[in-house]
């Protein structure tokens, strides 16, 4: 593990992350062109045969917006966050996040589909990197007063504007 991230991160240097973004984004576009994908989701009755039915369930999504957001945010956060873990620790890391967080979706809500479980925990691994700890308070302080203020002002796309502006 590298003490500092790389300040201008290469997508090269993130090959989990790439392959992850891929393999999410050439299932997703063939479930939307309307080809059958439900071997991959996961099932009651399929589960004690195709236990990976857990993490390829995560790789679909249910619309272009959803697939969008999720690829944005592992791409922006694991171009980073790669080359300071290695691609064996993301890869690891990648695997058990999806299976859990579909494990719980399954166990609470019957099912899920996305790399969400995955995409949300991103910002939370930048917290033990001393030299990014500062900015990741800074994003969150800047996250309540950007909420904040739409709350105030609920006409105002405060959260669209900020969505998109925070690690720049």
């Amino acid at each position: 593990m590298r003490d500092r991230p790389v300040e201008r991160p290469d997508l090269l240097d993130a090959r989990a992350t790439i392959t992850l973004v891929i393999a999410a984004l050439v299932i997703s576009v063939r479930r939307f062109q309307g080809f059958e994908l439900d071997v991959l989701l996961l099932a009651y009755e399929a589960w004690p045969r195709e236990p990976w039915r857990l993490f390829t369930s995560c790789l679909l999504h249910g619309g272009w917006l959803h697939l969008a957001f999720n690829l944005y945010w592992i791409l922006r956060f694991g171009s980073i966050l790669e080359p300071v873990f290695g691609a064996l620790t993301r890869a690891i890391l990648f695997l058990f996040l999806g299976t859990s967080s579909m494990a719980a979706e399954w166990a609470f809500a019957r099912g899920g589909i996305g790399l969400s479980g995955i995409a949300y925990t991103e910002p939370h691994h930048f917290y033990p990197l001393p030299p990014l700890r500062r900015e990741w308070v800074e994003m969150v302080r800047l996250r309540i007063r950007q909420l904040e203020r739409a709350r105030s002002e609920p006409d105002t796309p405060v959260a669209a504007e900020g969505l998109f502006s925070s690690f720049r």
